[in-house]
């Protein structure tokens, strides 16, 4: 492999492939059913040879996967042994200038959590907890720390 980056689906729960498929489709623009055969064959590569900005921005953008049970890595080693997903043309979401989109994601933390500037940008007011974390540099102890 090339020193580039790479997508692998290491493994996803029998019980959310379904959705993971669905959501790998989304990604890269192919149809549900060969996404299917895709996570049922994991572990495999599903994108290589990506630059270290593409490859951060592709943790992004995958993260849904990842919320849906889908064990992902991106890395740059151990790859020799592994299937991969022989594109005959770039997936739709490389077809993109990723290293735009890596530029518009290079987002300024300093300011606080994202999620918080991201609702204050919408108008809301930052969460008890995460004015009190704000506060005093870290967790507070008694804070709704918003986990359920």
């Amino acid at each position: 492999m090339a020193d580039g980056f790479a997508v692998v689906l290491r493994a996803c729960p029998a019980a959310t492939q379904g959705v993971v498929a669905a959501a790998l489709g989304r990604v890269f623009g192919i149809k549900e059913a060969t996404c299917q055969s895709v996570v049922g064959s994991a572990p495999i590569i599903l994108v290589a040879d990506l630059s270290e900005d593409a490859a951060a921005v592709l943790q992004l953008v995958m993260f849904a996967l990842t919320v849906q049970g889908a064990d992902l890595s991106f890395t740059n080693q151990g790859l020799d042994e592994l299937p991969r997903i022989n594109w005959p043309k770039p997936p739709l979401i490389l077809k993109q200038d990723i290293n735009a989109l890596a530029r518009d994601f290079a987002i300024d933390l300093s300011g606080g959590p994202l999620l918080e500037q991201l609702r204050q940008r919408l108008g809301g007011a930052p969460s008890s907890a995460s004015a009190a974390v704000a506060a005093v540099g870290g967790p507070v102890s008694g804070a709704d720390s918003g986990s359920r």
